[in-house]
């Protein structure tokens, strides 16, 4: 695994930071939030460290001003991103006088700029998981997978119901079930990578990266089901650790073949 492997778990943990820097579903953890956007910087500033930027017009920093204003009046944890481009802007800046500095700017910038556009798309997200809370166009495909793997399930009026030596429990697709805010922020995150880091056929492994993401969040979501039939812990759909480690293999399966600039 390359080192610019790395910079694919510094997606996972920035988008899981989101889980608890925001109380949509579970109470705030600023903490636990912050130590994951550190996390996911760190990662991303070991992967881009080798990268080295030319000589830049003086007059392109003075876009340190508005987003400068950006950090100051746009509320915590919204001004994160802005505040990690002017650090990253800063260490650029000093790159002639210690070359390493030219992979943290570039790290730092990456992680902001991750982390402003998955800023923008958050409350666009909060309404559509108002109004569209119940997913029922993937009852079908659900109920198929659970069908394929042997589960006794039924399906009616966009649930289905499994049965257990017990106990018949009842599922229905929902957003927060699914993990629907987590998965976009990381089809965010792997989008800009796509962009700034795959040479060549962008548009073949942004395909890729719809129809892999799409298909393993069905999957993950049968996984879960299991998950809670076996050990019966309704915090399991929506538990902050189980949904970032859940999207872990996703990870792999773009570490293994999405290929990024070395």
């Amino acid at each position: 695994m390359s080192n610019m492997s790395l910079i694919w778990f510094g997606i996972v943990l920035l988008s899981g930071s989101w889980l608890f820097l925001t109380s949509v579903i579970t109470p705030a953890n600023n903490l636990n939030g912050l130590l994951f956007i550190l996390a996911g910087c760190f990662c991303n500033i070991i992967s881009v460290r080798k990268m080295h930027i030319g000589q830049i017009d003086n007059k392109y920093y003075f876009i340190c001003l508005p987003i400068m204003i950006c950090s100051l009046f746009i509320p915590f944890p919204y001004n994160i991103g802005f505040l990690f481009i002017l650090i990253g802007i800063l260490a650029i800046a000093l790159r002639d006088y210690l070359k390493l500095f030219s992979g943290i700017g570039i790290g730092f910038v990456v992680s902001g700029f991750i982390l402003i556009i998955q800023t923008a798309v958050l409350p666009l997200f909060f309404k559509f998981s108002i109004v569209y809370r119940h997913l029922d166009f993937l009852t079908p495909f659900i109920f198929l997978l659970l069908k394929i793997l042997g589960l006794k399930c039924t399906w009616h009026q966009n649930s289905f119901f499994i049965q257990s030596v017990e106990e018949v429990f009842k599922f229905t697709p929902l957003v927060e079930n699914l993990a629907v805010n987590l998965s976009l922020n990381l089809f965010l995150g792997t989008l800009i990578i796509v962009l700034l880091f795959v040479r060549h056929h962008r548009c073949k492994w942004i395909v890729f990266v719809i129809t892999t993401s799409i298909v393993y969040l069905l999957i993950r979501f049968v996984g879960i089901i299991i998950l809670y039939l076996d050990f019966q812990f309704i915090d399991v759909f929506w538990n902050p650790w189980v949904c970032i480690l859940s999207f872990v293999p996703l990870i792999f399966i773009f570490v293994k073949y999405v290929p990024l600039v070395n």
